[in-house]
């Protein structure tokens, strides 16, 4: 799909002409995801060009679109150009994800009461979970 889209028609709200833009993008998704996979390929993927002119359209990560088009609106632009093709991708290996911190030293275990491994079980597991630069050399 390659199209461009005006945000100023006579007689139409900026707004809903938006709206508009992303209801087609959305819909050419679906009607995408819906197409049946060519063998041996596992998911549909999407190359997304975003630009004011279909000359000045840069690659864009499809996550980031629609958020684009809101972006093109509130600057001002009159009209922007988007164009998406899908395409059929063979999903790869996984990438190694960290490892879960150790929570206890076995040598230490038969040591601390229930009661002290709860606490830091789970101050060590809300800060593994929520704080990105933690680190066990932080562990109280």
């Amino acid at each position: 799909m390659k199209q461009s889209f005006q945000l100023d028609l006579p007689n139409r709200h900026r707004d809903r002409l938006l709206e508009a833009s992303k209801h087609t993008v959305r819909k050419y998704v679906a009607r995408q995801r819906r197409a049946p996979l060519p063998p041996g390929s596992d998911y549909w993927d999407f190359a997304c060009r975003f630009g004011s002119t279909e000359q000045e359209a840069m690659d864009v990560h499809f996550a980031t679109l629609i958020a684009l088009m809101d972006v093109a609106a509130g600057r001002g632009e009159n009209a922007f150009f988007v164009s998406i093709r899908g395409h059929a991708v063979v999903r790869g290996p996984r990438a190694k994800t960290a490892e879960a911190p150790v929570l206890l030293d076995p040598k230490l275990e038969n040591q601390v009461n229930s009661r002290q491994l709860a606490f830091r079980a789970t101050f060590l597991v809300s800060n593994w979970l929520w704080d990105p630069l933690w680190h066990p050399s932080k562990s109280p």
